[in-house]
C-alpha cells in the first residue's frame, strides 16, 4: 500500500469518490489511445453514483486532509476550492445570510485562476437589474411613505417609521428570513403597495421578491455551461464557520438541489466539524449523496499497523493495541505518536505518556500539546521548535511573511525551517505549514496559564509576543499612513485584517494598553464596520485570561457588548437593546477622552441609535446634537456617515411625530436631517406634515413647496400640499395639486381618495363617487376609501349601499373608531337601535376622547328611555369639549359645539327634574354662543318649573314672535315643549299662565 498519510483509514471514501469522478468524467484514455488520438470506449450504463460528498466530524479526524486528497485525485477536473477559514482570514468577515453566501460564491467562482468568469455574465446582469430596482423601491418608499405606513397597524407603522429612508441598501435585506411579525407586515405592505398601485413592472416585482432564486439559477447555469468544457469539482471546507439556518436552507433547497437537477458534470464536497447534515441526507436524493461521519470511522488496529509500516516504525501488537486504545483511533493523534516514534523517542516512554491521557476526544487531542512541551524541553534539537510554535500560536492566523521577518531569516532558510518543523510535528500542515486549529487552541490555553501563574517563562513569552507585535505595528502604521481617511481604512480588507491581528497580539505584551486600544478601535469599528467589531470581539474573548482580575470583567463586557450591538435598521428598530448592549455603551462612554473630538463624534453617532431603540428619544436627540456640534471632525468621513447620520435624525423625527408623539424632539430631529442634507426631500415632506399637525400651516406650506421644488415628480408631496391647501380653504389650488398627484401617478389610490373628499366639499358628488370607486378598484383593501364612500352614499340617501361600505371599512380596519361612529348614526336612522348602541360603545372604546360619540350615544340612550345614562354621556361630551377648547380658546367651531352640548344637556336635565342644573347648563351654553338662540327654550322652561315665573315670562315675551327655524316660530316651539313635558307627567301650576300668554298673544 502506498503511503497516503492518514488516508489509510479513508480508502472507502476515496474509492467512492474516484468512482464518482469516473462516472462524471467518463473513461480516461489509455497511453496508446492518447498516443494515437483514439477516443476511449463509452462505459456501460450504471446506476447513478454520488455527486455530493458530505464529510463531518470532530477536528483532528482528517476531513481537511481527505478533501485535499480528493482534490489531487480530480485529474481533468477544474477544482474550485473554498475554505471558509481561509476566506475569513482574507476577507475578515463571513457571509451570515443566504444572500451574502450567494455573493461570496459568485466572487470565488469568478476568480481569474479558475478561468470560468465569462459563464457568469448573466449573474452580473441580474445584479445590475436589482440595483436599479433597489433605487426604484427607494424612490417609491420616499414618495409614498404616508400611504405605505397608513396601510399598517400601529406597530407596523413603527417598524417603517423607525427605519425611515432609504429602503434597505440591498434588496436581499427585504426578503431575508428570520423576521418578526411586524417586520413581515411592513415588507408585505410595501410589496402590496407597489403591486396594487402598479408602481413597478410585474417582472421587476417578481425579480425583487425572488432575487435569491434568480441569482442561484444563474450560478447553477454558469457552472453547468462551464462544466461542458471541463468537469468541475467544487469543494467547500470548514463549513461550520457559516452554519446558519438561512444559509443551510438555501444550500440544500436551492443550490445543491438545482445542481443535481440541471448539471451532470459537477461534483461537490462539503466538509465541516458539526453534524449539521441530517437535513441534507433527508432532502437530497439518497443515491446521489455520499455522507460520512468521521467520528464513526476512526483508525482500526490493522490500519495503525499499516500506517506504522509506511512510516518505518516497528511496533508489536501490544503497542498497536495501546495506541488504538489511548488515541481512540483519532488520525491526528495517531500520526503524532508515530511521528515521535519515527524520530527516535523511546517507545516505552511515549506509550506510558500516552496512557495518561485516556478520556474524552478533547483530552486526547490536547495531549498532543503536552507531549510537544515535554519533548521540546528535553530535546536540545527540538528546543527552538517550542519558541517558534509559541509565536505561531499567539498569532491570529499563520502569516509566513511576518514570521520570516520576526525570525530574521532569508526566504529560502525560512522555507527550510518550516518544512523541518512540519516534518517533526504532526499538527503542522505539510502543505501550508499552518498549525491545526485545535492544537493552536490548546497551546494558547497553556500559554495563558503561564501568564495567569506569572511563571518564570513569562518574560520570555512577552519578548516573543513583542517581536510579533513590532512587525504587526509597522504594517499597521504603514497602511494607516497610506489610508488617511477613516472611511477609507475601514473599507479596506487588508487594513482590517492587520488591525485585528495587531489587537489580538497586543494583550500578550501589554494588557493595559491592549484594553485602551481595544476600546478606542471599537468606537471606530462601531461607526464603520460593526461586523468586523463583532468578529474581533468574538476572538478577543478567548484572550480574557491574559488580563488582570480587575480588567477581566470590563473586557468581557466590552466583547459581549460588541457582539450584541446591532446598528439601527428596519430589522431591529422595534427590538429593545439588551442590557449587555446598553452596558457596552456605558463603558465606552466612560472612557471617552474629552480632547478626542473625532472619537466622541463617532461614539455619539452610534449611541444615538442605541437610545432610539431604547425609546429614550430626548437623550437620543441630545446625542445626535453632540455629534452635529462636532460636525467639522465628523465631516472627515462624510461619504460614509453623513447620510447615515441624517437617516438617524429622520428616524427619530418619525418616531417622535407618529409612534410616540413628541413634536418638539421630532421637529429638532428633522431640522438636523435637513441641515446635513439640504436636498433631503422626504425630510421636508415629513417636517411639513408635522408642522401642519401643530397648526403651523404657513411653515408647513413652505416645506411642501420646497419638496416639490426639489422633486417636481414627487406625487405624494402634491397630495400632502393639496390636503393642506384644502384646509386653508384654497380649494381650487388644492384640486390642482391633487390632479397633479394623479397625473404623475395614475394608479395613486390615496390621491383619488383625497380628491374625492375635496370634490364632496365642492358638492361635486358624482365626481367624488367616481374617485372613491377608482381608489377602491386600485386597492380593494383601502379601508378609508370604503369609509368615505359610505359617508357620501349616506348623504345621497343610498343607505343600504352606505351600510355595506361601512361594514367593509370595519372588516378591513377593526380599529377605526370613526367608522363605528358613522355606522352607528346610519343604524339609528334605520331604527336598528341596539346595533347602533353597540357601534357607539365600540367607537368610545377605541377613542375615549371623542365627544361626539358620547353626545350621540347620549341621544340614543335618551330615546331608549335610559335618561340618567344619557345625561352622564352629555356631561362627558361637555367635559371633553371644554378640554379641547382650553387648548384652542379662539376656536369658534368648538365654542358652538360646546354650547349645543350644554343646551342638549339642559333639555335632558329637565326630564330628570333637575331644574336648577338645567338652568345652569342653558346659561353656560348661551354664554359660549349667544347665536344658539334655541337654548332659550330650555332656559325659559327651567325658570318656569322652578317657580321663577317673571324670569320665564320675560323670555317668553322676548322670543315668542321670533323665528325658531325656517319652519316655525319660538311661540310654536315653546308650546310644543310644554306639551311634551305634560305628556311625560312633568308640569307646574304656572304652565297655564304661560300657555295663555303664548296663545292670547297669538290671537
Amino acid at each position: 500500500m502506498s503511503h497516503q498519510e492518514i488516508f489509510i483509514g479513508r480508502q472507502r471514501e476515496l474509492e467512492a469518490f474516484e468512482q464518482s469522478l469516473e462516472h462524471i468524467r467518463g473513461p480516461r484514455p489509455t497511453f496508446l489511445q492518447r498516443l494515437f488520438g483514439l477516443t476511449p470506449k463509452k462505459a456501460a450504463k450504471t446506476h447513478p453514483l454520488p455527486r455530493i460528498f458530505l464529510f463531518y466530524g470532530e477536528g483532528g479526524f482528517g476531513k481537511t486532509e481527505l478533501v485535499h486528497q480528493c482534490m489531487q485525485k480530480a485529474k481533468g477536473f477544474n477544482v474550485i476550492h473554498l475554505d471558509w477559514d481561509d476566506y475569513y482570514k482574507r476577507k475578515n468577515s463571513l457571509p451570515n445570510t443566504s444572500r451574502k453566501m450567494i455573493t461570496a460564491l459568485f466572487t470565488e467562482l469568478t476568480e481569474e485562476k479558475y478561468g470560468i468568469s465569462g459563464y457568469f455574465d448573466e449573474y452580473q446582469e441580474i445584479e445590475g437589474q436589482l440595483e436599479k430596482i433597489d433605487k426604484k423601491v427607494e424612490r417609491i418608499w420616499q414618495e409614498d411613505l404616508s400611504t405605505i405606513t397608513g396601510m399598517l397597524s400601529k406597530g407596523g407603522a413603527a417598524v417603517a417609521g423607525t427605519y425611515g429612508v432609504p429602503i434597505p441598501e440591498k434588496v436581499q435585506d427585504v426578503v431575508s428570513g428570520g423576521l418578526n411579525s411586524l417586520q413581515k407586515e411592513f415588507r408585505r405592505s410595501l410589496l402590496d403597495h407597489i403591486r396594487n398601485n402598479r408602481r413597478m413592472k410585474r417582472e421587476e416585482i417578481d425579480l425583487y421578491e425572488n432575487n435569491e432564486k434568480a441569482l442561484t439559477d444563474t450560478l447553477v447555469r454558469g457552472l453547468e455551461m462551464a462544466s461542458r468544457q471541463q468537469p468541475i469539482l467544487l469543494t467547500i471546507d470548514t463549513y461550520e464557520q457559516v452554519d446558519e439556518a438561512d444559509i443551510e436552507d438555501w444550500m440544500r433547497q436551492y443550490f445543491l438541489d438545482h445542481l443535481l437537477k440541471h448539471t451532470t458534470k459537477v461534483a461537490v464536497i462539503i466538509a465541516g466539524r458539526n453534524d449539521h447534515y441530517r437535513d441534507y441526507r433527508e432532502s437530497l436524493p439518497e443515491r446521489l449523496v455520499f455522507n460520512r461521519n468521521f467520528n464513526d470511522i476512526l483508525f482500526t488496529k490493522e490500519e495503525i499497523t499499516d500506517f506504522a509500516k509506511e512510516m518505518s516504525v516497528n511496533l508489536g501488537q501490544n503497542a498497536i493495541a495501546s495506541i488504538r486504545e489511548h488515541t481512540a483511533g483519532i488520525p491526528l493523534v495517531v500520526k503524532d505518536i508515530l511521528t515521535l516514534l519515527r524520530d527516535g523517542k523511546q517507545q516505552d516512554e511515549v506509550l506510558n505518556d500516552l496512557s495518561m491521557f485516556t478520556g474524552t476526544i478533547e483530552e486526547i487531542i490536547s495531549s498532543i500539546v503536552t507531549r510537544f512541551l515535554r519533548y521540546t524541553e528535553s530535546d536540545s534539537e527540538w528546543n527552538p521548535d517550542r519558541l517558534r510554535c509559541y509565536q505561531m500560536a499567539m498569532l491570529r492566523d499563520f502569516d509566513g511573511a511576518l514570521l520570516q521577518k520576526t525570525w530574521k531569516l532569508p526566504a529560502r532558510d525560512f522555507s527550510i525551517q518550516m518544512r523541518q518543523l512540519a516534518s517533526r510535528h504532526s499538527f503542522l500542515n505539510v502543505r501550508d505549514f499552518r498549525m491545526h486549529d485545535k492544537v493552536q487552541e490548546y497551546l494558547r490555553i497553556h500559554l495563558m496559564q503561564q501568564y495567569e501563574k506569572k511563571g518564570a517563562d513569562l518574560p520570555l513569552l512577552k519578548e516573543l509576543a513583542a517581536e510579533l507585535l513590532e512587525v504587526l505595528k509597522e504594517k499597521l502604521d504603514r497602511i494607516q499612513q497610506a489610508l488617511k481617511q477613516l472611511d477609507q481604512r475601514y473599507a479596506d480588507d487588508q487594513h482590517n485584517r492587520i488591525l485585528t491581528g495587531y489587537l489580538l497580539c497586543l494583550p500578550w505584551v501589554d494588557t493595559r494598553k491592549a484594553l485602551q486600544e481595544l476600546q478606542s478601535y471599537l468606537i471606530d469599528l462601531l461607526a464603520f464596520e460593526p461586523t468586523v467589531a463583532q468578529e474581533l470581539a468574538q476572538e478577543y474573548l478567548s484572550l480574557v485570561p491574559l488580563h488582570s482580575s480587575t480588567d477581566k470583567v470590563t473586557v468581557k463586557k466590552l466583547c459581549t457588548g460588541a457582539i450584541a450591538f446591532r446598528p439601527l435598521t428596519l430589522e431591529n428598530s422595534t427590538i429593545t437593546p439588551s442590557t449587555t448592549e446598553i452596558e457596552y455603551f456605558r463603558l465606552l462612554r466612560q472612557n471617552l477622552s474629552k480632547d478626542n473630538l473625532e472619537k466622541r463624534a463617532l461614539f455619539h453617532f452610534r449611541y444615538a441609535e442605541n437610545l432610539i431603540r431604547q425609546g429614550a428619544y430626548q437623550e437620543a436627540l441630545q446625542s445626535l446634537q453632540k455629534t452635529f456640534e462636532m460636525s467639522d471632525v465628523f465631516a472627515k468621513a462624510k461619504s460614509v456617515l453623513v447620510v447615515a447620520f441624517a437617516s438617524n435624525c429622520f428616524r427619530l423625527g418619525y418616531l417622535c411625530s407618529v409612534y410616540k408623539p413628541n413634536p418638539e424632539f421630532a421637529l429638532a430631529a428633522y431640522n438636523l436631517a435637513i441641515i446635513l442634507i439640504p436636498d433631503y426631500a422626504v425630510a421636508y415632506n415629513n417636517r411639513g406634515a408635522l408642522l401642519y399637525g401643530l397648526s403651523r400651516k404657513e411653515e408647513a406650506l413652505n416645506d411642501l413647496n420646497q419638496v416639490i421644488n426639489l422633486n417636481p415628480d414627487y406625487a405624494e408631496a402634491y397630495l400632502n400640499r393639496g390636503t393642506l391647501l384644502d384646509d386653508l380653504n384654497r380649494k381650487e389650488e388644492a384640486l390642482n395639486d391633487l390632479n397633479q398627484a394623479i397625473n404623475l401617478n395614475p394608479d395613486f389610490a390615496n390621491a383619488y381618495n383625497n380628491r374625492g373628499i375635496l370634490l364632496k366639499k365642492l358638492n361635486r358628488n358624482e365626481e367624488a363617487l367616481n374617485d372613491y370607486n377608482q381608489a377602491i378598484n386600485l386597492n380593494p383593501d383601502f379601508a378609508n376609501a370604503y369609509y368615505n364612500r359610505g359617508n357620501l352614499l349616506y348623504y345621497l340617501n343610498r343607505k343600504e349601499e352606505a351600510l355595506n361600505d361601512f361594514n367593509q371599512a370595519i372588516n378591513l380596519n377593526p380599529e377605526d373608531a370613526d367608522a363605528y361612529f358613522n355606522r352607528g348614526i346610519l343604524l339609528k336612522k334605520l331604527n336598528r337601535n341596539e346595533e347602533a348602541l353597540n357601534d357607539y360603545n365600540q367607537a368610545i372604546n377605541l377613542n375615549p376622547e371623542d365627544a361626539d360619540a358620547y353626545f350621540n350615544r347620549g341621544n340614543l340612550l335618551y330615546y331608549l328611555n335610559r335618561k340618567e345614562e344619557a345625561v352622564n354621556d352629555f356631561n362627558q361630551a361637555i367635559l371633553l369639549n371644554k378640554k379641547a377648547l382650553k387648548n384652542d380658546p379662539e376656536n369658534e367651531t368648538l365654542k358652538n359645539t360646546l354650547a349645543r352640548g350644554y343646551g342638549s344637556l339642559a333639555w335632558h336635565q329637565l326630564f330628570l327634574n333637575q331644574y336648577t342644573e338645567a338652568e345652569q347648563s342653558a346659561q353656560e351654553g348661551l354664554k359660549l354662543a349667544a347665536t344658539e338662540t334655541w337654548i332659550n327654550t330650555n332656559l325659559a322652561t327651567a325658570f318656569l318649573f322652578q317657580g321663577k315665573f317673571e324670569a320665564a315670562k320675560a323670555l317668553y315675551e322676548q322670543w315668542k314672535d321670533q323665528p325658531f327655524n325656517e319652519e316655525k316660530t319660538f311661540r310654536e316651539a315653546f308650546l310644543e315643549d310644554l306639551q311634551e313635558f305634560e305628556t311625560a307627567g312633568i308640569t307646574h301650576p304656572d304652565v297655564e299662565k304661560v300657555r295663555k300668554l303664548l296663545t292670547e298673544g297669538n290671537k
